[in-house]
């Protein structure tokens, strides 16, 4: 009768590893410690930077610190802060008391985090009791994401995509972070764009923009040139399978 015992021995072991994920979450998640490197990389890939500052030697905050490190294994939240962020690990210390000063953090201050453009610009900062809440930690790095979205759109793709004549290579370069950052605010200067003088290259990025967005608006604009243009037909197929 091994073969019974087994089997309750595998769905005990099955019931003890899904405690296990339940109680400790999934893998963390992975900061980089060099900073500098880190914050090259943010401005390579034009993402804006999730600057955790963990306490020092001589902070102490009861049970802070295990409750961070059981946030930062939050699916939702490692998710978002290597996919929309750089996220960087900063200690305390002298090689990085430029950046803190430059960030508004205070000498002596630690135990929170930073949000910042890849040009060190500050866009908000999260508190060590707000980090140790999953649901406040997941809408503070969404409303960082959406700001820095913004603050990208308006200062750096919006004065390209209604430039009076675009080059080729920048546009389609505007026209990725558009569908990159998934901004919906930018379906009107898109579609203006197909009534301006465009390359073949340029308005097939276009209509696929539009597809990517999949607004009402994008979806109206495909429909009204699917006859004519087989481009926009495949695109507003594609906006239907979003």
């Amino acid at each position: 009768m091994i073969y019974p015992l087994l089997t309750r021995l595998g769905v005990a072991a099955l019931i003890l590893a899904g405690f296990v994920r339940t109680t400790l979450g999934g893998a963390p998640i992975q900061f980089r410690t060099n900073v500098a490197a880190g914050i090259k990389e943010a401005q390579a890939k034009r993402l804006p930077i999730f600057l955790y500052i963990p306490p020092t030697g001589q902070i102490r905050r009861g049970d802070w610190n295990n409750i961070h490190k059981r946030v930062q294994r939050d699916p939702a939240i490692v998710q978002c802060a290597e996919t929309r962020f750089v996220p960087i690990r900063a200690q305390r210390g002298n090689q990085n008391e430029a950046l803190f000063e430059r960030l508004g953090v205070k000498p002596g201050q630690g135990f929170k985090a930073v949000i910042a453009t890849p040009e060190l610009n500050r866009i908000l900062e999260i508190d060590f009791r707000t980090l140790g809440d999953e649901r406040k930690t997941r809408a503070k790095l969404t409303e960082g994401f959406r700001r820095y979205r913004s603050l990208r759109y308006d200062r750096d793709i919006r004065p390209v995509l209604t430039a009076p004549a675009p080059k080729t290579q920048p546009l389609i370069d505007a026209l990725e972070d558009v569908e990159r950052y998934l901004i919906l605010q930018a379906d009107d200067d898109v579609i203006a764009l197909l009534d301006r003088e465009l390359s073949g290259a340029a308005r097939l990025k276009v209509f696929g923009t539009l597809a990517a967005l999949s607004t009402s608006q994008s979806a109206q604009a495909l429909l009204a040139r699917a006859d004519s243009e087989s481009a926009a037909a495949k695109a507003l197929f594609n906006c239907a399978r979003s």
